[in-house]
C-alpha cells in the first residue's frame, strides 16, 4: 500500500449512485463534510481497505476530524474500532488494526509507537507522526467511493466495541438510518 494520498481536483463532483436501503452513511449532507468524508473514503480505498480488509483503530476523542474520519471509513465500508490508549494493546491482540488514526501525537506517543512496532500505519491531525489527517481530507473523490456504497448495505460491519481490557465484546453498528446499535 503507498502511503501517498491520491492528487487532488478541486471542485469535482462526487459520483452519484442510487441505492434500494438509505444507510447512517448516506445521511452526511453538509457540502464540506460529505466531500472531506468521500475525500477520506477514497484514500481508504485507494489503500486497499473495506469490507474485507483489517479494521481501522481510532484513539482520540471527540473532534471534528475524528468524525470526518469515522464516516469515511464507513463509507469505504471499513470496520472501524474506538480504542483507549491504555487499552491500545489488548486491541491489537484481538483485532490487529492495519491503521490507527489520533488527534495528537504527543498526546498518543507510546500508543503509537506500540502500534507502529506491530505494522499499522498512523494517521494524525496535527502530522507530526504518520501521515497527515489533512493529506486524506484533501484528496479526490473518485468513482470507487460510489462503487463500494453499492455493496455497503445493512449487515456490513461498521463498528467493534471494547467494554475495557477485561471484558472485550464486538458488535457490528448498525448502518441504516435511523438504526442504533
Amino acid at each position: 500500500m503507498s502511503h501517498v494520498a491520491p492528487t487532488c481536483a478541486p471542485n469535482r463532483p462526487e459520483p452519484a449512485v442510487c441505492v434500494e436501503q438509505l444507510l447512517a452513511i448516506d445521511c452526511v449532507q453538509p457540502a464540506e463534510a460529505r466531500a472531506r468524508t468521500g475525500s477520506v473514503a477514497s484514500w481508504l480505498i485507494a489503500q486497499g481497505f473495506g469490507p474485507q480488509s483489517a479494521p481501522v483503530a481510532i484513539l482520540s476523542g471527540d473532534s471534528p476530524e475524528r468524525a470526518l474520519f469515522f464516516y469515511g471509513a464507513l463509507r469505504a465500508g471499513v470496520r472501524v474500532v474506538s480504542a483507549d490508549v491504555a487499552d491500545l494493546d489488548h486491541v491489537f491482540d484481538t483485532i490487529r488494526p492495519a491503521l490507527v488514526f489520533a488527534q495528537d501525537s504527543r498526546t498518543c506517543g507510546a500508543a503509537l509507537d506500540r502500534a507502529q512496532a506491530r505494522g499499522a500505519r498512523i494517521i494524525t491531525v496535527d502530522g507530526r507522526r504518520g501521515l497527515a489527517f489533512a493529506a486524506l481530507a484533501a484528496c479526490s473523490i473518485d468513482a470507487a467511493v460510489a462503487e463500494r456504497r453499492l455493496h455497503i448495505t445493512a449487515g456490513t460491519p461498521a463498528e467493534i466495541k471494547f467494554a475495557g481490557s477485561s471484558r472485550a465484546s464486538s458488535t457490528h453498528g448498525n448502518l441504516v438510518a435511523g438504526g442504533s446499535g
